[in-house]
This record gives structure tokens, C-alpha cells and sequence, in this order.
């Protein structure tokens, strides 16, 4: 009967965790893991939003066009002898690692990997943007840049800032109510409001501070 009593307590205590977690996990599904998967599928097609919103069927699927002209490019195509000089240059390679092989100066192994070596700078200089296309698309670099600029700046202020503050909370202070009121501004205010309210700020139209 104890060992009853304590599993059935058990499976009670597991019942209400998991009934005390639904709201979080339905929040997070729904703010987070469904955007994130809805976003996949929207990159794979050709998804106009202001179409799409009064017409659901303007959109077309096109499976990985889209990541294949950012991160690769447009109207790419391939010549065998683009660039002859360092093509002819490779060949040789690729004939240096047949004969090392079959004098015995090289195992398999390492003559397959020679010829590896030498046949793929032999192809991928053949790749160049035919007429009016371009690599990549123009946008991705910049977009890459800002996003490395805004981790390695908001990162690291994130985290000292929390720290530091954290710190200050942990001692007895005068100040300590202003400490906990800056504490708690971010869990009042949303990104959105801040926002806003900077955008009034420096707005030229409405900003009084514009003309100080």
C-alpha cells in the first residue's frame, strides 16, 4: 500500500506540472515554434504577402530557388574552359597523381585523393554568372554583416547589463527602489512600445527635442 499510495502521488505531482505547463508550452508554440516552421515554408515559395492576403492561391512553391539565389546566384553556367590556364595547370595534377600511382609511388587511397584535389579546382572555376546574372544575391552580404553587428553588440550589453544589474539588486541600497523599477521596465514594456516611444521622440514632425 505505501508504494501505491507513492506512485499514484507521483503520477498526481507529474499530472500538475504537466497542467502548469500547458499555457507555457501553448505560448511557445504558438509565438515561437509555429512562426519558425511557418517561415520555412513560406521560403519555399514564391510568396507575394500583400497577394497572398486577399488571394491564398497567389503563391507558387518553388522548392529551394529562393536560397539558391541568395546564397548562390543567378543565371550561373558552366564553360570547360573558362579560365585554360589554371585549368591546364590542374590536368597536370591529375596526370602527376595517375603516374605516382602507377609507378607504385603513391597508395590507392592517396592517388584518389590527389585527383579529388586536382578535378575540383578544374570544375568550380568553370561556374560564372552568364549574361545578367550575377553570384549571390546583393542583399545578403549586408543583411549577413548587420546581423553579425547587431549579436555582437546586443549580446554581450545584454549580458553585462544583466549582470551588473543583478548585482546591484543584491545589495541594500538607497537606491534600491529605482534598481528594481529599471529591473522590472523590461517586463512591463514590450520592444514594440520602447520603439515607439523613440520613434515619437526623434520624430521631426512631433519631437520637441529636434529643435534643441
Amino acid at each position: 500500500m505505501p508504494e501505491n499510495h507513492t506512485s499514484r502521488r507521483r503520477m498526481t505531482e507529474s499530472q500538475a506540472a504537466l497542467v502548469l505547463l500547458l499555457p507555457f508550452l501553448a505560448t511557445y508554440a504558438l509565438f515561437l515554434v509555429y512562426p519558425f516552421f511557418r517561415g520555412i515554408w513560406i521560403s519555399l515559395h514564391d510568396w507575394n504577402l500583400m497577394a497572398v492576403a486577399f488571394n491564398p492561391d497567389a503563391k507558387e512553391f518553388v522548392g529551394l530557388h529562393n536560397y539558391i539565389r541568395v546564397m548562390w546566384g543567378k543565371n550561373i553556367t558552366w564553360d570547360v574552359f573558362i579560365r585554360p590556364a589554371l585549368q591546364f595547370i590542374e590536368l597536370l595534377g591529375i596526370g602527376a597523381s595517375i603516374f605516382h600511382r602507377r609507378i607504385g609511388w603513391v597508395c590507392n587511397v592517396t592517388a584518389v585523393a590527389l585527383a579529388i584535389a586536382a578535378i575540383l579546382p578544374f570544375v568550380l572555376p568553370g561556374f560564372h554568372p552568364a549574361e545578367g546574372g550575377r553570384w549571390y544575391d546583393r542583399r545578403l552580404w549586408p543583411t549577413v554583416g548587420n546581423t553579425l553587428i547587431f549579436v555582437g553588440f546586443m549580446v554581450p550589453g545584454v549580458v553585462v547589463s544583466a549582470l551588473l544589474l543583478a548585482v546591484a539588486l543584491n545589495r541594500e541600497a538607497r537606491a534600491m527602489s529605482a534598481f528594481c523599477t529599471l529591473f522590472f521596465l523590461s517586463q512591463i514594456l514590450s520592444v514594440t512600445v520602447v520603439t515607439l516611444i523613440w520613434q515619437i521622440i526623434f520624430s521631426p514632425l512631433r519631437a520637441d527635442c529636434q529643435h534643441h
